[in-house]
């Protein structure tokens, strides 16, 4: 179950640096989001789509606005959102990103040509077929880092996510600025904790971003090579959350230890 997500029976807090901290440290960690991008290899077997992202500036972050709005709307503190501040313009080389998260079945091809452990959600080294086009999940930081490289790619930034998922203009949702339940995957109903699991990443169409990246948020959160210190930060919403706030694409978590999987966190790959 996530423990960031503050309200009903979930919290975020552990997944939060304390607000006083945040202000503090908030201007050294920006300089650990922009890690060295290697040259990608192509791999003949990955053959999963791909979105170009142009280069030039997108909308980052929250603005002190937007979160006083956030705080009043939803009665939380400002300590949930204070990491997401300022709202500035960030210019982002061209690149491309998955199309959707990194599903099941594309994840087994990995872990057939490599011999690597499987994810601790499968069963033994296989899934229900059921599940191939939903998103892997329970794949720690380092396993993600070796598919991408095996794949011939990396991990997104962070700024490079959230410029995929916002479009130039810095949506609050890849749709618009307007919340709308029925374009992603997240739990509605917040007494029933367990949600209705993940999704095929094709399910929420109407979901796509801007430049038609797809699954930004919902289904699951996912694994970014950005960092604030020494924990990579995570972006994107889940579908265990039940919380409108906890799905905008400005919104940025961290794992405690890097080393953590959980069955709402996956990811997807850039180059």
């Amino acid at each position: 179950m996530p423990e960031w997500e503050h309200g009903g029976r979930l919290s975020r807090r552990r997944f939060l640096i304390s607000s006083a901290r945040a202000a503090g440290l908030f201007a050294a960690a920006r300089a650990f989001a922009q890690p060295s991008t290697p040259q990608p290899k192509e791999n003949p077997e990955v053959t999963s789509e791909m979105v170009e992202i142009p280069a030039g500036d997108f909308t980052m972050g929250t603005s002190d606005e937007e979160i006083d709005q956030l705080c009043a709307k939803y009665r939380v503190a400002r300590s949930w959102f204070i990491t997401e501040a300022p709202r500035h313009k960030v210019h982002v080389a061209a690149f491309r990103i998955d199309k959707h998260p990194v599903t099941n079945a594309e994840y087994a091809a990995f872990v057939e040509a490599t011999r690597h452990q499987p994810p601790q959600s499968w069963r033994g080294r296989s899934f229900p077929d059921r599940l191939k086009d939903h998103p892997v999940v329970s794949v720690r930081f380092q396993e993600a880092l070796a598919y991408a490289e095996w794949a011939g790619k990396r991990l997104p930034t962070e700024e490079e996510w959230e410029k995929a998922a916002r479009g130039p203009e810095g949506l609050v949702y890849p749709w618009g600025n307007d919340w709308d339940p029925e374009r992603c995957n997240f739990n509605p109903e917040p007494e029933e904790s367990s949600g209705r699991g993940t999704s095929p990443v094709t399910a929420f169409p109407g979901g796509a971003s801007p430049y038609g990246v797809i699954d930004m948020i919902g289904n699951v959160m996912e694994w970014t090579a950005s960092k604030w210190g020494n924990s990579p930060i995570v972006k994107g919403g889940a579908w265990i959350l039940t919380q409108p706030y906890n799905m905008r694409c400005a919104m940025r978590s961290f794992t405690r230890p890097p080393v953590n999987a959980t069955a709402y966190l996956g990811f997807r790959c850039a180059d």
